[in-house]
C-alpha cells in the first residue's frame, strides 16, 4: 500500500467535453427534412442532423432548426474580401454543444420568424462580396468622372431641376439651327469632339452680329471648313488641341483610322482637300524640310531612327534618346573638317546633320497658322464667359462631353437665347485689343525668368497709361460685370500680380516701379475696386520693409500725422478711402500695421507726435479695439 503510485485526480470544477460519437461517411452528409405542416405533439421535440457539428441535435421549435441550419450555411461566412472581416464582434451566442461562446458573426441576429431568417441570405451570399478573382478588382469606380472646372474627381449627380417654372420662356426662344438638315448632313458620320467644334462654326457664320469680330479672311477659312472632305474637320479637330508640330503620315493616318478605317485614296484626298482650303500645311520637299528646325525634327524621329543616325555620322551610339539629341546637338556646333575645305565644300555639319534628319522624316502635315489663330479666336468668342484655366489647359472637350452625358450641367438650359460677344465688343478693334491683352497675360503666367517677368510689368503698365480717356470712358459705360473683358481690367491683374516679382531680387528701381504701381492702382475707382485693401497693406509693407520709409506710409492717400490725430480718426480716414465690400479682416490688419508705425514715431518725437497723457495711453491701447468701430 505504501509504494503504490499514487493516482492523480483533476481538480478542475469544470466538466471535460465528452467527445461526440462518430458518423459514418455514408450517412455524414445526410439531413433530415422536415415537415413544416406537422404540427402534431411529436414535432416538439425533432431530430435535425446538422453537417458542421456532426452529431444530433434536438430543437423545441420548426424556427430554431431553421436557425441551425441557416448558421452553419456557408453564404453566411465572411471571407477576406468582405470589408468587415478582421473587425471585433461585439456579441456572442453559447453554444450547447461545445459549452463556449461563440462570436454573432457567424450566424444572423436572432429573428423570432422563419421569413426574417430568410431573408437574411441574399445579404451574406458570396456573389455580393467582391474578391480577388473579380474581373472588376481594384478599378475605379464607374460613378465617377474628372471634372475640369473643378480639376478633381467628382461623384456623378443627377441634375437638380429648375424651382422656376421656365416653359414661357422656353416657349419664345428661337428654333434651334442645329436641327436643320443642313447641319445634320454636315454632321453625319463624325464623333463628339469633331460636333461640337462645326457647331460653333455653324452658329458664327449664322449670326451677322459675330462676323466683323474676326478678320475677312478667318470667316473664308471657316466658311471653307464646312466643305472639306470627311473626316477632315476631324483631324482639323484633334490638330488643334495638340502642340503646335510637324506630324508624320502614319499619325496622320493614325487619327484619322480613330473611328472607322480610311484607305489611302481617301487619305489623299482628305489631305488635299484640307490643303486646298489652307487648313493643313504639308511639307514634301526635301528643301522646304530644310527649314525645319533641328529641336522639331528631334521630336518627331523615333529612337531607332536617331541611331541609325549617329552610325551613320560615327557618333558614339548611347541608350536614351536625350543622350542621342546631346551628341547631335554637339556634332552640329562642330567646326568644319578639312576635308570640305580643301575639296572647296560649302556644307557645314548643320546643313549635313538636317539634310540627313529630314530624309528621315519624310513627308509632314500640321495645322495652319491661319487655321490655328482662327480656331484660338472662335473659342474665345463663342466661349466668352466660361473659366479661362479650361481653355487655357485645353479641358473644354472634356467639359462638353460631360455636359453631355449629364454629369456637369450647365446652370443655364440650352433652349434658352443668350447674349452673344457683340454686348461687349462692338467691332473687331476693340475685340483685337483684348485678344492682345489675353496673350500678354498668357505670356507672363507662362514664363518662368523673374528678369523677363520684370520686363513684362513695365511694358504692361506703359501700356496702361497709355490709355486715353475717350476709351475708359467707353469701358465705364459697360455693366460692371463686363468689365473683366475690357483691357485695363486684364492689364490690372497682371500689374498685381507681377508686385511679387518686382520684389524678389529687391532692386531699387524695381521697388520704386512698385510702389509706383501700387499708387496707380489706389487712385483708380473703376476695376477690381475689392482689392484696393491688399494694396493699401502692400503698398506699406514696401515703404517701410524695403524702402525704410515709415514716414510716407502715412501720407499715403493724403493721410497727415503732423497734427494730433486719434487712432479711430485715422482707422475712419481709410476706410473712407476704401471701396465697399472690402474685406473686414484686411482692413484690421493694414490698421494694426499702421499703429505699430505709430508708436515708433512717438518713440523717436514724443513732444510732436502727442500733446498729452490722454493721448499716449490711447495710442498704447491695442489698435483693433480703438478702430473696431470705425471698421464695422
Amino acid at each position: 500500500m505504501e509504494n503504490s503510485p499514487i493516482k492523480k485526480r483533476n481538480l478542475s470544477l469544470r466538466k471535460t467535453q465528452t467527445k461526440s460519437p462518430k458518423t459514418p461517411e455514408d450517412k455524414r452528409h445526410e439531413v433530415t427534412v422536415v415537415d413544416l405542416n406537422d404540427t402534431s405533439s411529436s414535432s416538439d421535440s425533432t431530430v435535425i442532423y446538422s453537417p458542421e457539428l456532426r452529431t444530433p441535435q434536438k430543437s423545441t421549435s420548426v424556427s430554431q432548426n431553421l436557425k441551425r441550419t441557416l448558421m452553419s450555411c456557408p453564404t453566411m461566412v465572411q471571407t477576406h474580401d468582405s470589408p468587415n472581416f478582421g473587425s471585433p464582434s461585439k456579441h456572442k451566442f453559447h453554444s450547447p454543444t461545445r459549452k463556449r461562446n461563440f462570436p454573432e458573426s457567424r450566424t444572423p441576429q436572432t429573428s423570432t420568424s422563419v421569413s426574417q431568417n430568410l431573408k437574411r441570405t441574399p445579404i451574406s451570399c458570396p456573389t455580393m462580396v467582391q474578391t480577388h478573382d473579380s474581373p472588376n478588382f481594384g478599378t475605379p469606380s464607374k460613378h465617377k468622372f474628372y471634372s475640369p472646372t473643378r480639376k478633381r474627381s467628382c461623384a456623378v449627380k443627377s441634375p437638380i431641376k429648375a424651382k422656376r417654372n421656365l416653359n414661357h420662356t422656353l416657349s419664345n426662344c428661337k428654333t434651334s439651327i442645329y436641327v436643320s438638315d443642313d447641319f445634320i448632313k454636315i454632321c453625319e458620320g463624325l464623333n463628339d469632339k469633331t460636333i461640337f467644334l462645326l457647331k460653333i462654326i455653324y452658329q458664327f457664320l449664322h449670326d451677322e452680329t459675330l462676323r466683323p469680330l474676326l478678320e475677312e479672311n478667318s470667316v473664308n477659312l471657316l466658311a471653307n471648313a464646312l466643305k472639306v472632305k470627311k473626316p477632315g474637320m476631324h483631324l482639323v479637330c484633334r490638330l488643334n488641341w495638340r502642340q503646335d508640330r510637324w506630324q508624320r503620315l502614319e499619325s496622320i493616318m493614325k487619327i484619322l483610322s480613330e473611328k472607322n478605317k480610311v484607305d489611302n485614296h481617301t487619305l489623299h484626298e482628305v489631305l488635299n482637300s484640307l490643303a486646298e482650303n489652307n487648313l493643313l500645311t504639308m511639307c514634301n520637299d526635301s528643301n522646304q524640310r530644310l527649314d525645319i528646325e533641328f529641336d522639331e525634327l528631334v521630336k518627331i524621329l523615333k529612337l531607332d531612327e536617331l541611331k541609325a543616325v549617329c552610325k551613320e555620322l560615327n557618333i558614339k551610339n548611347n541608350r536614351s534618346k536625350e543622350e542621342i539629341i546631346e551628341s547631335l546637338k554637339s556634332f552640329q556646333s562642330q567646326k568644319t573638317n578639312i576635308t570640305n575645305y580643301l575639296l572647296g565644300g560649302k556644307s557645314t555639319n548643320e546643313t549635313r546633320l538636317l539634310k540627313i534628319l529630314s530624309a528621315k522624316v519624310g513627308v509632314c502635315y500640321k495645322l495652319s497658322d491661319e487655321a490655328r489663330n482662327t480656331l484660338k479666336e472662335l473659342y474665345i468668342l463663342m466661349y466668352l464667359g466660361i473659366n479661362e484655366n479650361i481653355l487655357r489647359d485645353k479641358g473644354l472637350e472634356l467639359m462638353l462631353i460631360n455636359d453631355k452625358a449629364v454629369k456637369e450641367t450647365y446652370p443655364i438650359d440650352k433652349n434658352m437665347e443668350l447674349d452673344n460677344a457683340n454686348v461687349v465688343f462692338k467691332n473687331r478693334e476693340e475685340f483685337k485689343s483684348y485678344l492682345d491683352a489675353r496673350d500678354i497675360r498668357e505670356e507672363f503666367l507662362e514664363e518662368t525668368n523673374v528678369t523677363t517677368k520684370c520686363l513684362t510689368v513695365k511694358k504692361v503698365f506703359d501700356l496702361y497709361k497709355a490709355i486715353d480717356e475717350k476709351k475708359i470712358m467707353s469701358y465705364t459705360l459697360l455693366p460692371p460685370w463686363l468689365h473683366r473683358f475690357t483691357p485695363p481690367y486684364i492689364y490690372i491683374k497682371v500689374l498685381e500680380e507681377g508686385i511679387k516679382e518686382l520684389k524678389k531680387d529687391k532692386i531699387a528701381d524695381n521697388i520704386t516701379l512698385a510702389v509706383d504701381i501700387l499708387s496707380t492702382l489706389i487712385a483708380q475707382n473703376l476695376w477690381r475696386q475689392h482689392k484696393k485693401a491688399h494694396w493699401y497693406a502692400e503698398k506699406a509693407l514696401i515703404l517701410d520693409k524695403l524702402m525704410s520709409k515709415s514716414e510716407e506710409v502715412y501720407k499715403n492717400n493724403s493721410i497727415e500725422i503732423t497734427a494730433p490725430l486719434s487712432t479711430g480718426l485715422l482707422a475712419t480716414q481709410i476706410l473712407s478711402s476704401l471701396a465697399p465690400g472690402v474685406q473686414t479682416k484686411t482692413v484690421l490688419e493694414l490698421l494694426s500695421h499702421l499703429h505699430q508705425l505709430r508708436l515708433r514715431r512717438a518713440s523717436q518725437h514724443p513732444q510732436t507726435m502727442f500733446h498729452n497723457d490722454a493721448q499716449c495711453r490711447e495710442a498704447h491701447l491695442p489698435f483693433w479695439q480703438q478702430g473696431a468701430v470705425a471698421v464695422l
